[in-house]
């Protein structure tokens, strides 16, 4: 694990969206961006997962539902139905969101006190149901008391130290 640190105005979070081959607002990317020595593309970039800052979720689905959307849509056809399931439930798991796995994310706003560090955890799984290499995080603890700065850090922690997630894919350029 590796956190990039600056005060503000310092164009963190556009760096990491130029890491990540996300065109920043109102801008273009141009130059060789490589890893390992090796021009990085689309195959690169599907193997990056970007949790932004902001909690963007669709309210009417379910903790489970929005992370089987995200494993349905980017883990692709090779990965049968049943391993993507038994991969977001080790994901909902592994982020401790098993408790909250069948409410709404509409309702987890106003049904809990751990409002934020709850979205926050519910961005990561997202990002993680997809099975990423490499996971850049854009303020994760932004927004949250030291309890759910805790929680969180720790949780980033046991996923750096897990390795890869179930399923690898390897970087071929």
């Amino acid at each position: 694990m590796l956190a990039l640190l600056g005060g503000s105005k310092t164009s963190k979070a556009t760096l990491l969206k130029c890491l990540a081959g996300r065109t920043p607002l109102n801008g273009s990317l141009s130059g060789n961006l490589r890893a390992n020595g090796f021009r990085t593309g689309a195959a690169f970039s599907r193997l990056i997962g970007y949790v932004e800052k902001l909690d963007a979720h669709q309210q009417y689905l379910s903790v489970r539902e929005s992370l089987q959307f995200s494993a349905a849509l980017r883990l692709g056809q090779a990965i049968s139905p049943i391993s993507r399931r038994i991969h977001v439930e080790l994901v909902l798991s592994q982020l401790g969101l098993l408790p909250y796995s069948n409410q709404l994310v509409g309702s987890l706003r106003d049904a809990t006190g751990k409002t934020f560090e709850t979205a926050k955890k519910i961005t990561i799984a997202v990002e993680l149901a997809a099975n990423p290499s490499i996971l850049f995080l854009e303020e994760p603890i932004s927004g949250l008391d030291i309890r759910g700065t805790l929680n969180i850090v720790h949780i980033l922690y046991q996923v750096s130290d897990s390795g890869s997630g179930h399923y690898c894919y390897p970087y071929t350029p």
